[in-house]
C-alpha cells in the first residue's frame, strides 16, 4: 500500500507529535545534563521535559535504562493506532526485529540466554521469536529475515568468525528497511535509508581490522546506498579512495574529513555520521503533514534516546566529559 504525498490521514498525528517535539531534549538541556556531578543529579534535569510524564507514574531511580525504554514505548504506543500504512510500523520495527533475531542466533550458536536483552518493538513479539528458534520453525520467519537468517548461518559455520552473525544480520536490516521504504513510496524515506546504508558501509569499512580477512569483510557490505559497494572492497586496500569519492558528495564532505582522521580515534567519524544524518532530517523535518513527519519525529526521538543513553552510561563510567562532548552531534552541542 502507497502513499501519496502529505498524506491528509495524518493531520492529527503530525500536529501532535509537533507539540511533543516542543518538550523533548534540547541542546540547552543536554548542556545542563553534562554538568552535572552525577547520573541522578542529570535525570532530575530531564523532569522539567517530556521525561516529567515518566517520574509522574514512578518514583524516582536512577535506571536511565527504564527511562530510555519507557520513552520509545510511549512513542510506538502513541502512534501505532494512528497509522494507516501498515508498511511504516514495519519500517519503524525493523532495527528492532533484526536486533531480536541476533540475539537469538548468538544464543542457539553459543548455547545461551540472553532473553533479557531483547525488545519489544519488533513486530515479531519476543516470545514467538524465540519460539521459532526453540521449535527450529524458521520458515515461521518473514522471508527476508529467514533468508538473512540462512545466509548468516552459512557464512559463519564456514568461517567461525564470531564477528559474523552482527555483520550478516546488519547488512541484511539495512536492505529490508531500504525496500521497505521504497515499498511506501515516499523519496524521502527511501533516500534516508540510502544514506543509513552509504554511513553503515563507511563505518564498517573503517572498523574493518577488528575482523578476521578481507575476503570475509567484504560480504557484508550493504547494497542500495548511493555509492556502490564495489568501491568499499577497494577500500580495503585502499581506504583513500573512498575518502577521495566521499568528499565529492556535498553531504559527507564532512565525513571525508573525520574518515582522513580515522586513525588518531573514532569519535570524529561516529559523530559525523550521525551529523549527515540529522541534516537530513532537519531539511525535511518540518513538511506541513504525512508519513514523512512521522517517521522523521521518529528518528528524532531514536537519535535522542541514542545520546542520552550515550551520556549517561559515559557518566556511569567516569568518562571525561571533554572527550564525551567530541563525540556529540552538532543538533546537541557537539563540534561544529
Amino acid at each position: 500500500m502507497k502513499c501519496s504525498w502529505a498524506d491528509i490521514n495524518y493531520i492529527f498525528l503530525t500536529g501532535t507529535v509537533r507539540a511533543m517535539e516542543a518538550r523533548g531534549l534540547t541542546k540547552d538541556t543536554l548542556s545542563r545534563i553534562l554538568k552535572a556531578d552525577s547520573v541522578r543529579e542529570g535525570l532530575e534535569i530531564l523532569k522539567n521535559t517530556i521525561y516529567f510524564d515518566y517520574y509522574r507514574e514512578r518514583d524516582f531511580s536512577d535506571n536511565y535504562d527504564d527511562l530510555i525504554a519507557w520513552r520509545r514505548s510511549a512513542l510506538y504506543d502513541f502512534i501505532a493506532p494512528h497509522i494507516v500504512h501498515p508498511a511504516l510500523l514495519q519500517l519503524m520495527a525493523v532495527p528492532y526485529d533484526y536486533h531480536n533475531l541476533k540475539v537469538c542466533l548468538k544464543d542457539r550458536i553459543y548455547d545461551r540466554d540472553n532473553k533479557d536483552i531483547m525488545v519489544p518493538w519488533g513486530r515479531i513479539a519476543v516470545d514467538e521469536l524465540r519460539d521459532i528458534f526453540n521449535n527450529e520453525a524458521y520458515n515461521k520467519l518473514p522471508e527476508h529475515m529467514h533468508r538473512a537468517l540462512e545466509q548468516a548461518v552459512e557464512i559463519y559455520y564456514s568461517s567461525k568468525d564470531p564477528a559474523v552473525p552482527d555483520c550478516a544480520l546488519d547488512r541484511a536490516m539495512h536492505g529490508h528497511a531500504l525496500e521497505t521504504a521504497h515499498e511506501l513510496g515516499s523519496p524521502v524515506l527511501a533516500r534516508y535509508w540510502m544514506m543509513r546504508i552509504d554511513l553503515f558501509n563507511i563505518m564498517f569499512l573503517f572498523r574493518k581490522n577488528i575482523y578476521a580477512s578481507h575476503e570475509l569483510v567484504s560480504q557484508f557490505f550493504a547494497g542500495g546506498g548511493s555509492i556502490d559497494i564495489s568501491l568499499f572492497i577497494e577500500g580495503l586496500s585502499d581506504r583513500n579512495a573512498v575518502i577521495t569519492v566521499l568528499d565529492g558528495y556535498d553531504e559527507y564532505k564532512s565525513v571525508a574529513a573525520a574518515a582522513g582522521a580515522y586513525d588518531s580515534g573514532p569519535l570524529a567519524l561516529e559523530r559525523e555520521a550521525d551529523n549527515a544524518l540529522t541534516a537530513f532530517l532537519e531539511e525535511y523535518r518540518f513538511l506541513p503533514w504525512g508519513i514523512e513527519a512521522i517517521y522523521i519525529h521518529s528518528c528524532g526521538v531514536e537519535t535522542e534516546l541514542k545520546i542520552l543513553g550515550l551520556v549517561f552510561d559515559c557518566m556511569a563510567a567516569g568518562v571525561d566529559r571533554g572527550l564525551l562532548h567530541q563525540r556529540l552531534p552538532r543538533i546537541f552541542g557537539g563540534r561544529e
